[in-house]
């Protein structure tokens, strides 16, 4: 009985920190977003995306839930993009161009830090 009961309080420890982390990580979040809001303006984002690439569409979120403004264009779409992308030597997508400084995948905290 005793060792059922300090399983339990075990597990509730383990959920709860979970829970604290989480909820940590998800200030962290919108303050992060909160200060690449305030900084970008139209055109300091500029996004080098593939269809498929599921980082892509995770910056493509990030940006649109957080209001960012950001233009973005497809390597698979548009031969200048395409033209861009190698010219840049994108090593993979994302590639952000941020006030003209380039940040490989999507990386919130390197996208703050271009701005700087």
């Amino acid at each position: 009985m005793e060792k059922r009961r300090s399983i339990l309080i075990l597990a509730a420890l383990i959920v709860g920190v979970a829970l604290a982390a989480q909820g940590l990580q998800t200030l962290g979040n919108s303050r992060l977003a909160a200060s690449v809001r305030s900084q970008a303006h139209q055109n300091d984002i500029y996004m080098v995306s593939s269809v498929t690439c599921p980082y892509c569409a995770q910056a493509r979120a990030w940006f649109t839930d957080n209001n960012i403004p950001f233009r973005e264009c497809f390597i698979e779409q548009d031969e200048t993009c395409a033209a861009l992308y190698r010219t840049l030597m994108g090593p993979g997508t994302p590639l952000l161009i941020v006030r003209g400084k380039k940040v490989v995948g999507f990386n919130p905290r390197a996208i703050e830090s271009a701005f700087d």
